[in-house]
């Protein structure tokens, strides 16, 4: 994989943000084994570890239990967390969960799945439990494992939807740039009509090619490979119902394969010219719906590049059907596009 970006144009090489990160998490992952990347590499994605009150998270939450009251999140359990590990701010540390931080994060978890159950129009979440591969912060739900990863992609999915209802009508093939560990793909598996596309930069495409293959290992899976054209590969991944690409490998796709195409907390890490560049493959590569999820408003250091949602823009005749602020994690927004 390494290799394969090495080689690839500049445009799909690590920002500096991310060579630097991407080196830590290679670390983390060395250190503590994919056996525990929910524990490590998860905490550096769309992971939050919302232990206070003044939390903007935990706050937009409890507005919504206090309109859908339940004593559900308060029976809910937690198990005794020893330690996390992360990479970023105050998370450089191992960080240590005390009762306090057990009942706010286990209040808040709570309260966002009740959230994600209530406004779920796939009917999955009623069904679905956290899987114990990576080894997750164990929370259960009447004997059932919940955690926020699993309720933000029942989010996200359903904000798919919201845009383009028919996408549940026929087979899909779903892409997503930036998959972390693969939390989005193992919600969106659980439609059978979907197939799952992965493109990313290692480690972080290691990460989601153990994970997605060891949740279904029944499935027929496409794993990272050079290639030098589609046609090459194209009967053996007609067969696959999940593939594994690192970015530069956009570009070899027919326009108009993917039904769908997600990012989600990524552009931002990237330089202008990467986040233009993805913008133009996902417009041209895409048939139906483009769906991003970013800070609105962020500034990366190591590439000396402001990110701002009013720059965020598709081409090749798309729309915009949804545009808001997460109604979550409201420092980011949430876009979704369709033809």
């Amino acid at each position: 994989m390494l290799d394969e970006v090495r080689r690839s144009s500049e445009l799909y090489r690590p920002s500096h943000f991310w060579d630097h990160y991407g080196r830590q998490n290679a670390l983390m992952l060395a250190e503590h084994g994919f056996e525990n990347l929910k524990r490590t590499l998860a905490q550096n994605y769309y992971n939050w570890l919302v232990t206070s009150f003044d939390n903007n998270q935990l706050c937009n939450v409890l507005r919504y239990w206090r309109g859908h009251p339940t004593v559900r999140p308060l029976l809910n359990r937690i198990e005794p967390i020893t330690a996390l590990h992360a990479t970023s701010g105050e998370e450089r540390r191992v960080i240590h969960f005390g009762p306090k931080e057990r009942f706010l994060y286990k209040l808040f978890v709570g309260c966002l799945w009740e959230l994600a159950l209530a406004t779920d129009r796939t009917g999955i979440a009623a069904g679905i439990q956290e899987p114990l591969i990576g080894n997750p912060i164990r929370i259960w739900r009447k004997g059932r494992l919940i955690s926020q990863d699993l309720a933000n992609s029942v989010r996200e999915y359903n904000s798919m939807l919201e845009a383009s209802p028919g996408m549940r009508l026929s087979p899909q093939n779903v892409a997503e740039l930036g998959a972390g560990y693969g939390r989005l793909a193992y919600v969106m598996l659980q439609d059978p009509g979907i197939r799952y596309f992965v493109f990313d930069l290692p480690p972080a495409l290691a990460a989601s090619q153990w994970y997605l293959s060891k949740v279904f290992g029944g499935e027929k899976m496409f794993h990272f490979r050079h290639i030098a054209s589609y046609s090459e590969i194209e009967t053996e991944l007609a067969r696959c119902r999940v593939g594994f690409f690192t970015p530069n490998q956009i570009e070899l796709f027919p326009d108009g394969y993917f039904s769908a195409f997600a990012s989600i907390s990524t552009l931002p890490e990237m330089t202008q010219a990467q986040v233009h560049n993805y913008l133009q493959l996902m417009s041209a590569k895409t048939s139906r719906l483009v769906y991003i999820k970013q800070w609105k408003s962020w500034t990366n250091p190591y590439d000396n590049y402001h990110f701002a949602q009013q720059d965020i823009y598709l081409t090749h005749g798309f729309r915009k059907a949804i545009a808001r602020d997460d109604a979550i994690q409201n420092a980011f927004f949430e876009c979704a596009w369709v033809r």
